[in-house]
């Protein structure tokens, strides 16, 4: 029973120490929470730029083909081959709104009294509008032109006649879809020259278009 002192007073030693002070503890930094990014609140989503008009350029081939009437002769037909070089408004990225442009090509006509043709150029202006809003539809397209004939020569009840500048006016209108127009045309011109009588002529025909938007989509 004596020995029970002495081996009782190493395990209250070790018992008494984790109790008590601890000197050579380093002092513990405090815990600090970083405050999180203040969020705006906004009332709307940011919306995407609104982009304005724009032109866009085009050019292609052009044919005509209809009935030549003159006052004085028997009715006749005409026909016509052109380059076009035009400017359309585009809008969202599509092609609609004013369109301006001009023509360059030969013409000639014929009929049982005679015929004749000449260099013909014209500028024009209109407007190019969809049908719907869904893409891939039919476009209503009408112009109103102005022009002259370079040159002409005419052969008609054997007297040939020579002009220049001979004037003349048209009123184009029809459809179009991705680059190919089918139009109907009434023109109106007068084929002054020399060595043969000046005549008025109307034409009333049909116009087949193609141009740039038909291969580079």
């Amino acid at each position: 029973m004596r020995a029970l002192p002495a081996l009782a007073l190493p395990v209250l030693v070790m018992v008494a120490l984790p109790c008590g002070a601890e000197p050579s503890q380093k002092p513990k930094k405090p815990l600090t929470i970083a405050a999180p990014a203040p969020v705006i609140a906004t009332e709307h989503e940011p919306k995407e730029p609104i982009r304005g008009s724009s032109t866009q350029d085009g050019a292609g081939p052009r044919l005509a083909f209809g009935v030549a009437r003159s006052d004085d002769l028997p009715d006749g037909y005409y026909g016509r081959f052109e380059t076009e070089y035009f400017e359309v408004e585009t809008r969202g990225g599509k092609r609609r709104g004013m369109i301006a442009g001009g023509t360059l090509g030969l013409e000639g006509w014929g009929g049982s009294a005679g015929g004749g043709g000449g260099i013909t150029s014209s500028v024009y202006g209109g407007y190019r509008q969809p049908l719907c809003p869904n893409p891939g539809t039919f476009d209503l397209f009408a112009t109103g032109s102005f022009g002259w004939h370079w040159l002409i020569i005419d052969h008609v009840n054997d007297e040939t006649g020579v002009g220049i500048f001979a004037p003349q006016a048209s009123a184009v209108g029809g459809f179009e879809f991705g680059g190919v127009r089918l139009l109907g045309e009434a023109a109106a011109q007068y084929r002054w020259q020399w060595s043969a009588p000046d005549r008025p002529q109307y034409k009333f025909g049909a116009i087949l278009s193609l141009h740039a938007e038909l291969w580079d989509g």
